[in-house]
């Protein structure tokens, strides 16, 4: 027999004559029930009028707790003699939708990659129901309530896989979607409960970097080497910090000597151009170098090429005083013996290479421990002050052979020219000289 989980309580189960023995004496029958529910734990739940024979319910069934009791009933006379054999007695109690669905997890999580096609599957919601699934209290039916205007998953409403529904996916358009899931009993018209599932968009190179601008301008001092010069600024849309979104930067023209450098600032992405080569103003005082920028990983298939993919880099080279040389240094020279005060003993003459500014060179005389020469200071002619004799005669001054040393200046600036050159000088001078 079935009785309805809700059936009240002193309800009678069994209608009048259901348990009834067929050898019925005059005077009556004894009726009698034992067994789980009656007699044994749970006990209590089900009684029997001993004389109608009716059963009764005396407590709220719980059909997850228990779904059928089996008993066995009775007939005695009035005199306590068994009649006939105990029949067997099963109560089934019948499902009522008093669970709802339950999603197994508040929150469900997944990924999937921009620009998946439509159908792409990424994530399974899944629900339990305690009622009985072989009846619609536990037949489950999933749905979507909430996800946006543009409605770009859809669920599977039997199984609860969730897959993508149309194209247009874009990461740097929308990064992450929640949706609000609902499981519902009763093929979706019964009790229902929901839940939350985030799917993240993981992203691809489907956006190839671009110059802020088409063309830069910068200036460098030249002689500079190792220095910076500038950085050329780009942007990407994808996922900073991937390789997606790192740049890459190639000097394409205007460049052929390797006298720049470029690489990839990682906070920034921008490009750091800088000098590999000391720059000389007066061989070239201006560079316009053509700029590539492209991703450290290919861009996508289906990814557009950026029309700002090219820049170009305008780079002055600024001119600075640079100091005079002298071609020749040092320079050796013979004076007769006897040479009377004013010969002449050489011009030693230097150049700048600021060849592109007007300069006035002034020289000057560092070392002449024997005080024996002049110095013309704009045209760099030495001559003797004094007469010149041999170091075996008498009254001699100097020797045969001096080794001269000259310092130059610019007129607008002073160097220092003993630091490298004055060791070398004095030596000279202590071997040749007196």
């Amino acid at each position: 027999m079935d009785v309805p989980r809700e059936a009240a309580l002193t309800h009678p189960v069994l209608s009048p004559g259901q348990i009834k023995s067929d050898k019925q004496q005059p005077g009556g029958v004894i009726y009698s029930i034992k067994g789980p529910g009656v007699d044994e734990e749970p006990v209590g739940i089900f009684s029997i009028d001993k004389f109608s024979g009716k059963v009764f319910l005396n407590a709220m069934l719980d059909r997850e707790e228990n779904d059928r009791y089996r008993l066995k009933a009775f007939a005695l006379d009035l005199g306590g003699t068994t009649l006939e054999d105990p029949t067997d007695l099963e109560i089934i109690v019948v499902d009522q939708n008093d669970n709802r669905p339950l999603f197994q997890q508040d929150v469900f999580t997944g990924h999937v990659v921009e620009g998946a096609e439509p159908g792409t599957c990424v994530m399974k919601a899944e629900a339990t129901d305690a009622d009985d699934p072989e009846t619609d209290n536990a037949a489950l039916r999933y749905s979507i309530l909430e996800q946006g205007s543009a409605g770009m998953f859809s669920i599977n409403a039997t199984t609860g896989e969730i897959c993508t529904a149309r194209p247009g996916l874009d990461r740097e358009a929308v990064g992450v979607y929640n949706l609000t899931l609902q499981v519902a009993d009763m093929s979706g018209d019964g009790l229902a409960t929901t839940a939350t599932a985030v799917i993240y968009l993981e992203d691809i190179n489907d956006n190839p970097p671009e110059f802020t601008k088409e063309e830069f301008a910068m200036e460098v001092q030249e002689q500079a080497a190792g220095v910076e010069v500038g950085k050329i600024l780009v942007h990407d849309k994808d996922l900073a910090g991937s390789p997606n979104w790192l740049a890459r930067f190639t000097i394409l023209e205007g460049d052929p000597e390797g006298a720049f450098a470029i690489r990839t600032d990682p906070y920034t992405n921008d490009g750091v151009l800088s000098v590999a080569k000391p720059l000389d103003h007066e061989a070239r005082d201006r560079f316009e170098l053509t700029v590539s920028v492209q991703n450290e990983r290919p861009l996508a298939p289906a990814a557009a090429g950026s029309p700002r993919a090219l820049a170009t880099v305008r780079v002055r080279v600024r001119d600075v005083n640079e100091a005079p040389v002298f071609r020749e240094n040092p320079r050796r020279v013979s004076v007769l013996e006897g040479a009377p005060p004013g010969t002449e003993v050489t011009t030693y003459t230097a150049s700048d290479p600021d060849t592109r500014q007007l300069q006035t060179l002034t020289y000057g005389l560092l070392y002449d421990p024997a005080d024996w020469l002049q110095l013309d200071p704009r045209a760099g002619t030495l001559r003797t002050k004094r007469r010149l004799l041999h170091p075996a005669g008498s009254g001699s001054v100097a020797s045969p052979l001096s080794s001269l040393v000259s310092s130059l200046e610019d007129e607008d600036q002073d160097y220092d020219y003993l630091r490298e050159w004055g060791p070398r000088f004095r030596r000279l001078a202590d071997l040749y000289g007196q």
